[in-house]
């Protein structure tokens, strides 16, 4: 695959620790009670493709050698790390990320000046 000078500075700056590349785009979308995030892998098998969530950060990577596609994504803290749950069908691969219930101890009053 040949990358435009742009994509290779879009990379650089995305994944300077790895070859993964940033093709495409995410698509996100808020719904009531959960995140959903679109994101293409065409060629891509399910075992293939790597997810890890942090707390503030959720990663998802393709190992195909012919695609390999690479997205990051900053995660709210409303988001339920521990459940969020994933599914690849035709070369999309869609994150469903769930709100978290916010407690009344998360809820301040903001003063105004």
């Amino acid at each position: 695959m040949i990358e435009s000078k742009t994509e290779q500075y879009f990379n650089s700056l995305l994944y300077p620790e790895s070859n993964c590349c940033f093709n495409g785009a995410v698509k996100i979308k808020t719904l009531e009670n959960h995140y959903e995030a679109l994101m293409i892998m065409p060629g891509s098998e399910k075992t293939e493709v790597n997810i890890t969530a942090s707390s503030s950060l959720l990663e998802a990577k393709s190992s195909n050698v012919d695609y390999p596609y690479g997205y990051q994504i900053k995660l709210s803290k409303l988001v339920d790390v521990e459940k969020i749950s994933s599914s690849l069908k035709n070369g999309v691969l869609k994150i469903t990320m769930p709100k978290q219930k916010l407690q009344a101890s998360d809820k301040f009053k903001v003063p105004i000046s």
